[in-house]
């Protein structure tokens, strides 16, 4: 059964108000500070062959983040299963804004262009998306998910699409939030098994979906119905559309081994390459599609790797 406990952490940046984060799923929130993920000053080895105009270091244990905002800054998901807090840091200067403890429970941070964070959360049976409002740190709601959900994406304004999934089936489940606070579900679109990440098309007609060995499905909304197949190389990751609709970027590799594919949707062809930072977990394209974010991680550092495209 779903529960919430609430937690609170003092804002970083003076005359913020707190963020308060819910504890869902039935876990006890940690009661350890945020503060335990520091960020650190280390950097990992940048891509070969070319150079971040800029290298942000975040608290360490970094796992997921969500699209930067115009203003430069950008939500994060870092820690452990055990001490795990969302950070919104200042991509100038790698300050954090604001931060708060939550469950161990969350698996994935988005936040949506009108300002609400979702985190999706996940037990081994149970699935939620948890909505807070990014600029006053009030929870919303909490939204229950048929399964244990592990990834996120953001379509327009209100929408949020969650990746949840066991052994046996996948889904993406579309959650609706017009006003910022009252969520309802419209949908579950079934995908392959094993999906590890999402993404809808800028006029959310479509969602792509990526597997680990780099097959791309491409599924109608809200129908529901396979429109297309094909692949952008081994080792699918992580994948983020394009802000024209035209290309979608695709993480992929092995170890630390990794790269990005640029590809031509109107072909469903790989149309170059991309070098990518070592241990990259994660890629945003910036709104005019001139920038690359890669969200990297290590056991003892954090770093977001800004690139021109």
């Amino acid at each position: 059964d779903l529960s919430a406990t609430r937690g609170r952490s003092a804002s970083v940046r003076a005359g913020r108000r707190p963020l308060v984060v819910l504890a869902s799923l039935g876990l006890v929130a940690s009661t350890a500070a945020c503060g335990s993920a520091r960020a650190v000053a280390r950097r990992p080895r940048p891509a070969a062959g070319v150079t971040p105009e800029r290298i942000v270091p975040v608290p360490s244990g970094v796992s997921s983040s969500a699209v930067p905002r115009p203003d430069g800054l950008m939500w994060l998901l870092a820690g452990t299963f055990r001490v795990r807090g969302v950070y919104e840091i200042d991509l100038a200067n790698g300050s954090v804004v604001a931060s708060a403890s939550v469950s161990g429970s969350a698996r994935a941070i988005a936040q949506s262009p009108a300002g609400v964070v979702g985190l999706a959360l996940a037990t081994p049976r149970t699935g939620a998306l948890e909505l807070i409002d990014g600029a006053s740190g009030v929870p919303s709601q909490v939204v229950a998910i048929g399964a244990p959900a592990y990834g996120l994406a953001v379509g327009d304004r209100t929408t949020f699409y969650v990746l949840a999934g066991t052994a046996s089936s996948t889904s993406a489940t579309v959650v609706d939030v017009p006003d910022g606070k009252h969520a309802t579900v419209r949908e579950v679109v079934p995908l392959p098994i094993g999906t590890v990440s999402i993404a809808p098309s800028p006029g959310q007609g479509t969602l792509f979906a990526l597997q680990p060995d780099g097959v791309v499905t491409v599924v109608s909304l809200p129908a529901g119905t396979v429109e297309a197949r094909f692949t952008v190389g081994h080792s699918g990751i992580f994948l983020a559309p394009g802000p024209s609709g035209s290309t979608l970027y695709v993480l992929k590799g092995r170890g630390a081994t990794r790269n990005v594919a640029v590809v031509e949707l109107a072909t469903e062809s790989v149309r170059k390459v991309l070098p990518a930072p070592a241990s990259s977990e994660q890629i945003a394209v910036s709104a005019d599609g001139r920038r690359i974010y890669d969200t990297t991680a290590t056991r003892s550092s954090g770093n977001v790797q800004i690139f021109s495209v």
